[in-house]
């Protein structure tokens, strides 16, 4: 029998008192469920006091615990200006400490499931031909306009390209994969999009602003690492509800926003049950 799962994301705790108590709402009705993991889907705070205090409502919960950080989770509002400390060392550090597993550090199993996971990023494999130069995507401005579209720009401080975050996040999650024996059922956790397919579609009728936007949702190049692998995938970030097949794969975005927040129940195999708290 498989095991079932609880997984949601985007919390952004502190962003605002609604999204605090849909979150606190969420955590309650968690603690007093008898699944047998809990998945954290990233960026789940808005400060580090406030990440403490949001991995410490699950404290009640008897389950196996695991998370990925999100793009907020490795900004400098969360206690440092290098944010590839915060994912490397802090953030995995912080998770620990209450009990959750990093599985951007590296994957679980439970139950005969393997777990992989990943804060995953974007290298602009999303855009669309909207005759809109690389440059503007590296600097996240939209053509036109005097600052960032995408607050990455602003609070997030890597040693590295997109484009080459990107790759490395891709490639360990693939030495993930290679460390799963064959025997094992995969379930894949990756904090941003996967697949371009998980885009709202049509293309066309995304205002061309939005559409520049998108291209820092995700990447195909973890969907790549995937593909054949693993039977479901879920993803944050979008702040909407989206499920598609790829590749026989079911990829599952789950919904939450700034002040309403979705929990999923699953299965490495089957989605059971969605459950919205605002």
């Amino acid at each position: 029998m498989e095991p079932e799962l609880l997984v949601t994301s985007d919390l952004h705790y502190g962003a605002s008192p609604e999204g605090d108590r849909a979150v606190e709402a969420l955590a309650e009705h968690v603690r007093g469920d008898g699944a047998a993991a809990l998945v954290l889907a990233g960026d789940l705070a808005m400060s580090a006091s406030r990440l403490e205090t949001c991995l410490s409502l699950f404290d009640g919960f008897r389950g196996f615990k695991a998370a990925v950080p999100g793009n907020h989770d490795i900004w400098r509002s969360m206690g440092s200006t290098d944010s590839w400390d915060l994912h490397e060392r802090v953030l995995p550090a912080t998770f620990e400490r209450h009990g959750f597993h990093p599985l951007h550090v590296g994957l679980a199993v439970l139950d005969g499931v393997a777990i992989v996971g990943s804060m995953g990023w974007y290298d602009y494999s999303f855009r669309d031909d909207i005759g809109i130069d690389i440059a503007a995507y590296r600097s996240k401005v939209y053509p036109g306009e005097d600052g960032p579209l995408w607050n990455d720009a602003i609070c997030v401080r890597l040693p590295m390209s997109d484009e080459e975050l990107t790759a490395l996040l891709a490639r360990r999650l693939s030495e993930q994969l290679a460390n799963v024996p064959p025997e094992l059922s995969v379930l894949a956790v990756v904090h941003h999009l996967v697949t371009r397919q998980l885009l709202i579609h049509p293309r066309a009728a995304v205002p061309r602003r939005w559409r520049f936007a998108n291209a820092f949702l995700g990447s195909d190049a973890f969907g790549r690492v995937l593909a054949g692998r693993v039977a479901q995938v879920f993803c944050g970030h979008a702040h909407y509800v989206r499920v598609v097949m790829v590749n026989g794969a079911r990829c599952v975005v789950v919904g939450s926003d700034y002040t309403k927040k979705q929990l999923l129940r699953a299965t490495p195999t089957r989605l059971l049950e969605s459950r919205m708290f605002e």
